[in-house]
């Protein structure tokens, strides 16, 4: 999710020398120098450089492991957190910043371009395009809008009125409020869930499934 930055040593890391001013940052939090040797954190800073990108080590053990990728203005564009499974490498924040920077360059090579596009050389489907969703059960504070072409939220149930309920407006409108960063995303209501009730009376009777309709319809409406 987009929002401004307050992490520090942002504004006040050292001049940089070498860089445009207009610059994409990688600020690493929450490491320790015995897990990240010097030698590493020079490894990322040189690769990163290389490529324009400002890396800001923030070293820190009461905070969470991750990367906070920032754009020119000091937004933050994107978090990726690392796992002992899946460490991540200058590489892959390069190639971060350059899917949410069209004017940067990938560093993908040919070969990974191939199994990344496998899918539109099924001759079943040749024109197949990747598309990237998620659902969201509560709160979207973590929902990155820029990744995605799609998030669902769950669920809406069916009252025995025949309207519609969720857990949380709230959390709903927030939901929607992304498409303030990116227009494109399509938000979409899921209804029912694991054991729901009110699918058979919705369905039983044409009058019941007109109002059904309608009150989905409602909902759409609601949250243009």
């Amino acid at each position: 999710m987009s929002n401004k930055s307050n992490l520090p040593l942002v504004q006040n890391s050292s001049p940089l020398i070498g860089l445009d001013q207009e610059v994409w940052s990688v600020v690493f939090t929450g490491f320790e120098k015995s897990t990240y040797p010097t030698r590493s954190i020079n490894t990322y800073n040189q690769t990163l450089f290389e490529h324009n990108i400002r890396f800001v080590p923030l070293e820190a053990d009461n905070i969470e492991l991750c990367y906070y990728i920032l754009d020119p203005t000091n937004t933050v564009r994107s978090i990726v957190y690392p796992t002992p499974d899946n460490p991540v490498e200058a590489v892959d924040l390069i190639n971060i910043i350059s899917s949410l920077d069209s004017s940067k360059e990938s560093t993908i090579l040919d070969s990974q371009l191939e199994d990344f596009t496998r899918l539109s050389n099924n001759p079943y489907c040749p024109n197949v395009n990747r598309v990237v969703g998620e659902y969201v059960l509560g709160n979207p504070a973590n929902v990155d809008p820029y990744l995605l072409d799609f998030v669902i939220y769950a669920f809406a149930l069916i009252n025995p009125d025949g309207t519609f309920s969720v857990y949380s407006n709230r959390y709903l409108e927030d939901l929607a409020n992304l498409r303030v960063f990116k227009p494109e995303l399509k938000v979409i209501l899921a209804i029912g869930g694991w054991a729901a009730d009110g699918f058979s009376d919705a369905a039983l009777t044409p009058t019941s499934r007109f109002a059904f309709a309608r009150e989905a319809q409602k909902w759409v409406i609601k949250l243009l």
